[in-house]
């Protein structure tokens, strides 16, 4: 299905009436996926994308076993717009965490009774620990900037980044956030108009789930961590959007955070280990069996075997037909 038809059946299939049924209550009580396998594509939300950044090598290995995988990465437009809204948030609170622990070392630096030690090094340290924290300091750093496009890079190496039309829908974000219905309306007091965010990173996972000619029955997940009434109902996804999800793409949604991911994840290559290792342990144990068959039937005895000459030669090959 192209974009252009994706984006009109979306449209369409947010509009039309419908009864609710038993996949409303679908996403409540079912056991989460315990294998990428099981998962035919994942979204994340801006949150994600933040706890990532903090861990450039992780978040490539995040992506490559996902892809590894066969599991769509799908990163709504909406959550990368966001994530470039709030970098300069990002580095700030990346700064003063490193500067909080550059000048708790100078405290302790300065309260230990170094004795034996040179007093002079020790003051170059306290002094590095000061420019160190000094350059921490602008959150506007190249070095920041340079941390948060190299995580988009690599994304981009194996995501795919949907956008829902937003004229095309602002008319149906209105109306939902005017019946509180979800995602979105638990920011309407701090975020007031900007609050419909979460409603396009909505339209756009749901545009990506689309693009990938959904399988009716396939489990998919969204990773957020957000907590919210709009997303969440107690440790479920709101049941709202996992009916929605199923009247929209036919599959089961999960709605689940990073960690929860990351267990899957670990689980996952847990197993690929442990399959990989009793592969090697049988195939040792092949190899020794080998040279004690070998063994085996060298001491048999071939006395009795008669000779080559008195074996009945093969017939010969009958004439080809006149």
């Amino acid at each position: 299905m192209d974009i252009d038809a994706a984006e009109t059946s979306l449209h369409g299939r947010l509009s039309r009436s419908r009864e609710l049924n038993e996949a409303h209550l679908r996403g409540l009580g079912i056991e989460l996926p315990t294998s990428l396998v099981q998962i035919a594509a994942i979204g994340i939300d801006t949150n994600v994308l933040k706890a990532l950044r903090k861990d450039l090598p992780y978040a490539e290995q995040v992506f490559l076993t996902l892809s590894a995988s066969g599991v769509k990465l799908i990163v709504p437009s909406q959550t990368l717009t966001e994530y470039w809204n709030n970098h300069q948030l990002f580095a700030d609170e990346e700064g003063k965490g490193f500067r909080g622990d550059l000048m708790s070392l100078k405290t302790r630096l300065e309260a230990a009774n170094f004795s034996g030690f040179d007093t002079e090094v020790l003051g170059d340290i306290a002094s590095l620990v000061d420019r160190l924290a000094g350059d921490l300091e602008d959150p506007k750093s190249p070095a920041y900037f340079e941390k948060s496009v190299d995580l988009i890079k690599t994304m981009l190496g194996s995501a795919v980044v949907p956008h829902a039309s937003r004229g095309r829908f602002a008319d149906l974000g209105m109306v939902r956030q005017f019946s509180k219905t979800p995602p979105g309306f638990a920011d309407e007091k701090e975020k007031a108009a900007a609050s419909g965010g979460d409603f396009f990173v909505w339209c756009d996972f749901l545009l990506g789930c689309l693009l990938g000619d959904p399988t009716p029955g396939r489990r998919y997940l969204w990773v957020t961590n957000e907590a919210k009434r709009d997303w969440k109902t107690s440790t479920h996804g709101h049941p709202a959007l996992v009916e929605e999800f199923y009247s929209v793409c036919e599959g089961e949604l999960s709605i689940v955070n990073f960690a929860q991911l990351s267990k899957i994840i670990r689980d996952d290559d847990k197993k690929r280990v442990d399959a990989e290792r009793a592969a090697e342990r049988a195939a040792v144990a092949v190899a020794d069996t080998i040279p004690r068959e070998i063994e085996r039937l060298g001491a048999e005895d071939w006395s009795t075997a008669a000779p080559l000459s008195e074996v009945d030669p093969l017939p010969d090959k009958p004439a080809a037909p006149q």
